[in-house]
């Protein structure tokens, strides 16, 4: 499900996960472990996350949430939360490489990195309130950190956006050619990996602080769950997967 390669001091960490590479408890726990890993290994200066294919990540496996019962919801945040935290807070230069559409956790994963490169093509957005859904408290700091005051527009839209809008937003810092991307995505890697290591960390830790404390001082989470669990957001995710079957 991740696969790993290596450009000299840039690892190079691909999802690999069905059609659309999307979000479910054996994914998150797979990237969890390769980042703790990844993270200790003095032959690693920086990484590059992208998405197999033509996508990079279409967010939650939704068939399998509705096909699962409640605890797996409860299972299935708590991974979210710290995969998301995970990427947050990785410790030397992550560069995501947004290769194709980034949709609702997908979209978080990316703004957890700290430069987002995108292919011209794609099309990426946080759009979990449009499908019934509400964000865990670390996507909307992960969104907050990445956005500034945009944030809200982000989020409260629930839309998908061209480059062009999501780079005005601040999802994305650049948009390349798709032929160009991996390319691009090692290059600013392969610099920011040039920095002292410590310096680099602590720079880090003192931009992520506010919003690792904010998330650490609230109890979204358990009511996020909650939502999840209910009856009436199974019917409503139910109903739009029935939909996007029928197209």
């Amino acid at each position: 499900m991740i696969h790993l390669y290596r450009h000299e001091t840039v690892t190079v960490v691909e999802l690999a996960h069905g059609r659309v590479n999307t979000l479910d408890i054996e994914l998150l726990d797979e990237l969890t472990t390769n980042l703790n890993e990844l993270a200790t290994r003095t032959d690693v200066a920086a990484i590059v996350l992208t998405g197999s294919g033509k996508v990079f990540s279409a967010g939650v496996d939704l068939p399998r949430l509705l096909a699962e019962d409640v605890s797996y919801v409860r299972r299935l945040i708590s991974g979210l939360h710290t995969t998301f935290e995970n990427v947050f807070t990785f410790p030397k230069p992550t560069v995501a490489a947004v290769n194709g559409a980034a949709i609702a956790g997908g979209c978080v994963i990316a703004c957890a990195c700290d430069l987002r490169i995108a292919a011209d093509t794609i099309r990426i957005g946080a759009n979990e309130l449009g499908v019934g859904v509400a964000l865990p408290a670390m996507a909307i700091e992960v969104l907050r950190q990445a956005c500034g005051n945009k944030a809200d527009e982000v989020i409260f839209s629930a839309q998908v956006f061209d480059p062009q809008r999501a780079q005005e937003l601040g999802i994305i810092h650049q948009a390349v050619p798709s032929n160009e991307l991996i390319d691009r995505a090692v290059s600013v890697a392969t610099t920011l990996g040039q920095f002292d290591p410590d310096a680099y960390r602590l720079a880090k830790e003192s931009l992520r602080a506010p919003a690792l404390d904010q998330i650490r001082s609230a109890a979204v989470n358990a009511l996020v769950t909650q939502q999840w669990e209910r009856p009436g957001t199974r019917a409503r995710l139910q109903d739009l997967m029935d939909k996007l079957r029928a197209q």
